[in-house]
Order: C-alpha cells, then structure tokens, then sequence
C-alpha cells in the first residue's frame, strides 16, 4: 500500500520524454511548480521517493509470509514537510534557482502532519526511507536537465510565455 500516491524524484537514467511538456513530468510537475514564481502550492507534500516505492514493492516479493509476520499490508510514505521548508531548501542547496521559487511555496502554511505509521516497512520489509531533502533535491535536478534538454529542441516552458 503506497500512501500517499505522489511520488517524486529523479527520472530513470536515460529517461526521455517522446515530446517536450510538463505534462511529460507527471507528479513531478509539482517540483516544477516550485520552481516558478507564481507556481500553486497545491501538494500537501505527503509524498514518496519513487526509489523507495521501487524498492519497497520489490522487497515485498521476498517478504515473509504473512503466518510468520501477520498482515501485510504494509503503509509506505515519506515524511510530510511544510512547504516553506522545501522552498528554503532549496535556495540553500541550489541557490541559482532561488530567483524562480514560487512565492506562494516560500510563504505557504504548514502541511498536514504525517500519521502514516511506516514501521512495518522497516520491520517486514527492512525498508529505510529516504530523507525528503534527498528526494526533493534530485527531483529538482532531474527536472532542470529536463528544461534544459528541451530548451535545446526548441521549446519554450509555458510559464515563460507572455
């Protein structure tokens, strides 16, 4: 059981969209939303590091059964963090993107706090987590050389038209 379902992170290496577009980033579009000034805070950043759903459901197929470990449906989730403390992240690890935050993550009020009890991932699976600001800088980097390589074709980011 994955909850919440938005996952993020970097692409798969040699990843390649078949057009350019956000659309093409699927729940990393929020990452690209960040990244522009009058981008929505619309993701209550109850999110998963796509790696560990991988791992997870992987894991999961040399788990014990369940007469030795009892149920197995098994919650997975990253920790939930304030949106605020994203968008600081960030113009602190990448401060060539500070100018494009979104205005609207940098002063957003606090997420809903995490109650997705995940240690039956760690206990059954021996699932670790990994740590949002990890989760959250790849998938920005991912999403820039995504720009970038597209910038290259010829396409011009909808935020940027005027």
């Amino acid at each position: 059981l994955v909850n919440p379902p938005i996952f993020l992170g970097p692409f798969a290496p040699e990843w390649r969209a078949s057009e350019p577009g956000v659309s093409a980033l699927s729940t990393n579009t929020f990452i690209y939303d960040l990244l522009r000034l009058d981008g929505p805070v619309i993701l209550p950043l109850g999110s998963i590091d796509v790696r560990d759903v991988a791992r997870g459901l992987v894991l999961s197929l040399t788990a014990p059964p369940a007469t030795k470990v009892g149920r197995k449906r098994i919650p997975m989730s990253g920790e939930w963090v304030v949106p605020r403390d994203v968008a600081t992240y960030i113009a602190e690890q990448r401060p060539e993107l500070k100018s494009r935050l979104s205005e609207a993550w940098k002063t957003g009020a606090p997420s809903m706090s995490n109650n997705i009890d995940t240690s039956r991932a760690k206990e059954v699976l021996g699932l670790e987590f990994t740590d949002w600001r990890k989760t959250v800088l790849d998938a920005v980097d991912s999403v820039i050389a995504t720009e970038k390589e597209w910038k290259t074709q010829g396409w011009v980011s909808p935020y940027e038209q005027h």
